[in-house]
């Protein structure tokens, strides 16, 4: 299996990802629902910077987001906030707000999502157990027992012949994305490999061309 590490992958291990990454089959659920009660205080912090009248209400729509993003993290974002705003004027105000705010939008929105910051490399440690697997990238997972040491950046232009090492090309989204795939499921079945597994929102099992 081959993989790809990068950027916002070095989320701390806690005593959850390592308990849960020590058994066969891992309890994902309690790592971000452990991980939702420090994104809901730094969710309270960005409720704080808005207008006095809105912050309670405010705090209420972000506190509903952190929860449909745990129960439901495939539904657009604007669509929950739609939602949201239809229960009640105060907090379709709080909504109309955020919105008009792009900074405080995408802050808001960034850390309802931070809590699958830590599943990419979860998962390729997990899987690193079980398969033979290859990592390059600029990262150390190490700190969550993993035992593969990444080949480092590689060129983009040789990229392709990493990922054809493997008969399985992984691609773990990290759920920034509103709907679709990113292009790492490209780049791994353009590469021929036998098959990408790629998790996240609206994927799918990609198989190469024959």
């Amino acid at each position: 299996m081959s993989f790809s590490g990068g950027g916002g992958d070095g989320t701390k291990p806690t005593k959850a990802m390592l308990e849960e990454l020590a058994k066969d089959d891992p309890d994902v659920t309690r790592i971000r629902r452990e991980l939702a009660i420090d994104a809901k205080a730094k969710l309270d912090s960005l409720a704080e910077t808005m207008d006095s009248t809105l912050k309670t209400a405010a705090k209420e729509v972000l506190h509903q987001l952190l929860e449909l993003q745990l129960t439901d993290r495939s539904q657009h974002m604007l669509d929950r906030l739609a939602h949201i705003k239809s229960q009640d004027g105060d907090l379709g105000r709080a909504v109309d707000a955020l919105k008009s705010d792009p900074a405080l939008y995408a802050a808001a929105i960034e850390e309802v999502r931070s809590i699958e910051n830590f599943e990419r490399a979860f998962v390729f440690v997990y899987l690193s157990k079980y398969f033979n697997c290859g990592l390059f990238g600029g990262v150390d997972y190490s700190v969550l027992g993993c035992q593969i040491k990444s080949a480092g950046f590689i060129p983009y232009e040789q990229q392709a012949s990493f990922y054809s090492r493997g008969q399985i090309g992984l691609s773990v989204m990290r759920w920034q994305d509103e709907e679709g795939l990113h292009i790492k499921p490209y780049e791994i079945t353009a590469a021929a490999s036998l098959a990408c597994v790629s998790i996240g929102q609206a994927s799918r099992n990609i198989r190469s061309r024959p």
